[in-house]
């Protein structure tokens, strides 16, 4: 779709603007604009991922910055006016290829906004919400559920960005309204069973590396649950040569990655950037790596967890996942 492309494009060069309108005088008080937001952009029904974060600075202004699958874009001439509203522009290109894109959105409270991305090629949605803290119940749980149909061993998998998976021998089905508040812990998750549909609601509480609660469909509870926190593993479950593919706004990205004690790596036809901080927790694997691609250098978190023979997960910029991340093990020579 060339009207999508273009507008990556022009994201790569840094294109942002944004304005935010603050609706009401309660508001105004709540609203505190600073802090690290996460920002997805409907680009002809193709949604990118994008981080924003907005700094006040010492003499009472404001400053941010935009950090997208494209790179990273300091803005400019940021005005905050107390109650009213939040404004960044942008001009890209100079004289008659000039272009300005501004957006202009409303709080619907003190963490979320919705608007439109605006310029001389169209509209777009943006909407943003405010970035989580790290889950603190980040990392593999081994669960035990004990149901009418007998006793079920799965993983959940939660990353530390707050994002969760429900794992299965067969299937992974994704964790959707997680929430950590004090000890206790909810979330959704639809399962597909022989072809069927079933919508799950989990309450429970952690303790340390414990987690008990139930099932619950329809309000009723259907299954009681039991789960441990997976132990760490070393650099050995994941050691070697992998190939990675992801689907990412520019295109499916080709890697090979290497994960080793003392030369962890990732490769492209483009060039070849360190892995960094590389941390194992149980089955879940994190580190940090510069991807060289399409003419850019993307600085990402990788955060997946390991099957075996693949790793299953998302590269993240800005703590928002921006694209999904499939590597599998290559043979050994």
């Amino acid at each position: 779709m060339p009207y999508i492309r273009n507008l990556a494009k022009l994201g790569a060069m840094g294109v942002f603007a944004v304005a935010i309108a603050v609706a009401g005088a309660g508001l105004a008080q709540e609203l505190d604009p600073t802090g690290d937001w996460d920002i997805e952009i409907d680009m002809g029904g193709s949604p990118m991922m994008a981080s924003l974060t907005v700094m006040k600075n010492d003499d009472g202004t404001y400053s941010g910055t935009l950090n997208s699958p494209m790179g990273e874009l300091t803005l400019e001439n940021v005005v905050y006016v107390p109650g009213e509203s939040l404004s960044f522009n942008e001009t890209v290109g100079e004289g008659e290829t000039a272009m300005e894109f501004k957006f202009e959105g409303l709080f619907s409270g003190p963490d979320n906004f919705e608007g439109f991305l605006e310029s001389a090629m169209g509209s777009m949605t943006v909407k943003g919400k405010r970035a989580a803290l790290e889950s603190p119940i980040a990392g593999t749980w081994k669960i035990t559920s004990e149901s009418p149909i007998g006793t079920l061993e799965r993983d959940l998998v939660v990353y530390k960005s707050g994002k969760a998976k429900y794992v299965t021998e067969e299937q992974s089905f994704t964790v959707e309204n997680l929430t950590v508040e004090a000890n206790a812990v909810k979330f959704d998750v639809t399962l597909e069973i022989q072809g069927q549909e079933l919508p799950l609601a989990f309450e429970g509480t952690y303790d340390g590396d414990s987690l008990t609660g139930q099932f619950l469909m329809d309000g009723n509870a259907v299954s009681e649950v039991s789960g441990t926190k997976a132990p760490a593993t070393g650099l050995e479950s994941v050691e070697g040569d992998w190939e990675i593919r992801a689907d990412t706004p520019l295109g499916e990205l080709v890697a090979n990655l290497t994960l080793a004690d003392d030369a962890s790596k990732l490769s492209t036809d483009e060039g070849e950037s360190e892995v960094t901080n590389l941390q194992i927790d149980s089955d879940f694997v994190q580190f940090d790596v510069t991807v060289i691609f399409e003419g850019g250098e993307y600085e990402v978190t990788f955060e997946g967890y390991n099957k075996g023979d693949t790793l299953d997960g998302d590269f993240l910029m800005g703590g928002s996942p921006i694209a999904s991340v499939v590597a599998t093990r290559l043979a050994s020579d």
